[in-house]
């Protein structure tokens, strides 16, 4: 390669870097639930040297169910950096290695420089995969290299041995990383049927390596997710997620969602890749590897087994991948033009418009993820109630980990909805909390769950269509005890 683009890399390394710290420097509150769970965590290996897996807090109390690694990592990196290097400067960083990452698979598989370079700006600015990590405790921006890096040297092995160490290597990382290994797994066990398929001889150690990962896989999180998993059986990728937020966590894939969270140019280079990479002879078996894996994102992602930001995410890396196949092509092409200058506009403009197009989905998709960040005004709230009198906090289930993280008190609900625990129940006892206008009825809720304080936020009356808690008014039993943009109402009464 040369130097020339290992300066291009680097450059859109750090371009991707910078972008991202900008982003995240605009919010001192991050954007999702599960980021308050995680801080949770994180403060228990820095100063236990070790997660929890009995929680008091999450549902007024429960065993949770989750691999580890993520958070001793996060954790052990804070103890020793400090909180903005460990969980914003750290993962931001690594996140942004997919820049590399994708270049390496696109040049292996095109064999040109240009078009993978284009493919590795692509990757570094994927539209969906910032709205999912740059301003998240997520470890999506972690298990994402990773992933890369295992199909990077599967990719390379199904050419040559020489990098099955490192395959091994990083395929380890993965699973004990992260459950969603699963999808690198089955992707390999699909490459080998496809070869068979094609009446090609797969290499034997891509055979036992599929089996050994399939089975150190299932000894790991058989292990650790044994005691719920079975409880939920084909829904075990939900999470326990309650149906009545099923569509709202597990949103249908659509072509507009994916041209929006991976970008329109993007997405159809990507389909004329996929087109050649089938129809193509020299470099089959590789191809077949970035094949199987986008066969499987994209029918979990049919299926709905994870969320559509996860999979567009992973689909998106993939189908820049399959683009840069397509972008080889016309390079290939423009250069067999006669003349210089129209070899050179057609070439800058369409790596120009891929570059403008997959730019304003990011920013876009960006400021969403920003804008998102949970408000001051509900933060200083719930601070306020961790100098008040221990006791169950109500609060809408997106609010459940902010609440225990920053009050120290119990959740009636959050988003480590789990497995094993009625929340079909629960998210209706809330809605009968904040929408039902008999104080009764009410008390029943409170009384079930020992619940002291209710907390009433924005968020809170737009997801339950309340302006106010009609059952509040003219009576000592809920009294207001925090009056701003929240409100708080403490529970004075039960039905007894």
């Amino acid at each position: 390669m040369k130097k020339k683009f290992i300066f291009f890399l680097i450059l859109i390394f750090l371009l991707t870097f910078a972008y991202r710290y900008y982003f995240f420097s605009q919010a001192d509150t991050y954007s999702s639930s599960d980021s308050y769970f995680a801080l949770r965590q994180i403060e228990s290996v820095k100063e236990t040297n070790k997660v929890f897996f009995e929680d008091d807090l999450s549902f007024g109390g429960r065993r949770q169910f989750f691999m580890p690694t993520f958070y001793l990592l996060l954790g052990f990196l804070t103890k020793i950096f400090g909180e903005f290097i460990a969980l914003r400067i750290i993962p931001n960083l690594i996140a942004g290695l997919v820049v590399f990452i994708v270049f390496s698979i696109s040049k292996e598989i095109t064999g040109n420089d240009g078009a993978s370079l284009v493919s590795a700006f692509v990757a570094g600015f994927l539209p969906i995969f910032h709205y999912l990590t740059i301003n998240s405790i997520n470890g999506h921006a972690i298990i994402a290299p990773v992933f890369l890096l295992a199909l990077n040297y599967l990719i390379k092995c199904a050419k040559s041995k020489k990098k099955f160490p490192h395959l091994i290597i990083s395929s380890v990382f993965l699973i004990i990383l992260s459950p969603f290994s699963f999808i690198f797994i089955l992707s390999i066990w699909i490459y080998i049927l496809l070869i068979k398929i094609d009446n090609k001889e797969a290499k034997k150690y891509i055979f036992e390596f599929a089996l050994f990962t399939s089975l150190l896989w299932y000894s790991i999180y058989y292990f650790i997710f044994k005691e719920g998993a079975f409880k939920l059986s084909t829904n075990v990728f939900m999470m326990g997620i309650p149906t009545q937020l099923y569509t709202k966590y597990f949103t249908a894939f659509t072509l507009i969602r994916a041209f929006s969270g991976i970008g329109l140019i993007v997405v159809f280079l990507g389909i004329f890749g996929a087109w050649k990479a089938i129809s193509k002879e020299e470099k089959v078996t590789m191809n077949f590897a970035l094949g199987a894996t986008f066969v499987v994102i994209l029918i979990m992602a049919f299926l709905r087994f994870f969320r559509l930001s996860v999979a567009l995410s992973y689909f998106g890396f993939i189908v820049i991948i399959l683009a840069s196949i397509t972008l080889a092509d016309i390079f290939v092409y423009t250069r067999k033009l006669k003349h210089e200058i129209l070899r050179n506009i057609l070439s800058s403009a369409i790596v120009i418009m891929t570059i403008l197009f997959t730019v304003g989905s990011t920013f876009y998709e960006s400021n969403l993820a920003v804008s998102n960040r949970v408000t001051d005004e509900t933060l200083h709230a719930v601070e306020w109630l961790k100098n008040q009198p221990s006791g169950v906090v109500a609060g809408n289930y997106n609010e459940g980990n902010l609440i225990s993280f920053y009050s120290n008190n119990a959740n009636v609900m959050d988003t480590n909805f789990g497995w094993g625990l009625n929340t079909k129940d629960r998210i209706n006892d809330l809605r009968k909390l904040y929408t039902n206008p008999f104080q009764t009825q009410a008390l029943e809720v409170t009384d079930k769950y020992n619940i002291r304080y209710i907390i009433f936020s924005p968020e809170t009356r737009e997801m339950f269509g309340e302006t106010e808690l009609d059952y509040v008014e003219n009576t000592d039993c809920f009294p207001l005890i925090y009056d701003d943009k929240i409100k708080i109402y403490e529970v004075k009464c039960n039905l007894g």
